[in-house]
């Protein structure tokens, strides 16, 4: 059994560190095996897997979709893809209606007299080839108006509020079937957070193992143990694996790298690995 942390996040999507901050953040936790799973991109793959050697981590290929059903988010993490012709055709989509959905929050805010502008929001995102991500408005919105970037996403970002956009979101079934056209496998990421009822959520559940989900992200920040106990249960039912992710964008007080503490075993270890792409 191994320490791993199977859910963070680096600069090429919204969290703060390079790769290299983030391993070895990560190895003085205590982590041992480390997924770098960055929104809707798979970009730096060979900076993320030099960087677990260089502190002496296992790694292991991932990425997380930011899908929704309707309009509840519903995160798919996906382990071990190839960079093949459908991520491609995928990520092609994802980048273009990722860019229209920043124009269109900006040009709301706009509307009601808050003068952000595109090349602000261009500005905080590292890698140009990835698709923009919320927290690459909030940042720019939250310096403008003098408040942290997690308030100007609840104030104008979140659903509901006046800059909110739903354009061009892929849903859960289009997730985890990328996922599993790319060669990898599909794990639900924090179900705490979905917001519906938790009978809607194992209908939701059971109808993506149909569509082929392999697992549930059991262990999470913010899961109480009662939550925890839930998906450990709903993961024996319909025969998924568990997995458990800190989902780290940068040390903020409330996610540690390597917590909770999330045990993996070598056969989990070894299935995730064992179909990397470039292997």
């Amino acid at each position: 059994m191994k320490r791993a942390d199977l859910h963070v996040h680096s600069l090429y999507s919204d969290g703060k560190y390079t790769p290299d901050e983030v391993c070895r953040r990560a190895k003085e936790a205590g982590v041992e095996v480390i997924s770098i799973t960055d929104h809707d991109t798979m970009n730096g793959l060979k900076e993320k897997r030099e960087a677990a050697k260089k502190y002496g981590l296992e790694s292991i290929d991932g990425w997380e979709i930011s899908a929704y059903l309707g309009d509840e988010r519903v995160h798919v993490l996906g382990y071990g893809c190839k960079d093949g012709e459908g991520y491609r055709a995928f990520m092609k989509r994802r980048v273009d209606s990722a860019y229209a959905r920043a124009e269109e929050r900006v040009e709301k805010l706009n509307r009601i007299g808050i003068p952000l502008t595109m090349k602000a929001v261009l500005a905080g995102q590292a890698d140009k080839t990835a698709p923009i991500h919320t927290m690459h408005v909030a940042r720019p919105l939250g310096e403008l108006l003098g408040i942290s970037a997690g308030e100007a996403y609840l104030r104008y970002l979140e659903k509901g509020c006046p800059a909110d956009s739903m354009i061009g979101r892929p849903s859960p079934k289009e997730a985890v079937e990328c996922i599993r056209s790319s060669g990898g496998v599909a794990f639900l990421a924090h179900p705490g957070r979905i917001r519906m009822s938790e009978e809607d959520k194992e209908e939701m559940i059971r109808s993506l193992v149909g569509c082929g989900l392999e697992g549930i992200e059991c262990y999470y920040t913010t899961h109480t143990d009662l939550q925890t106990e839930l998906y450990l249960g709903l993961a024996q039912k319909y025969g998924l694996r568990v997995s458990g992710g800190s989902d780290t964008h940068w040390e903020d007080g409330r996610h540690f790298y390597g917590l909770p503490a999330f045990l993996a075993e070598e056969e989990l270890i070894s299935f995730l690995q064992g179909r990397e792409g470039g292997k």
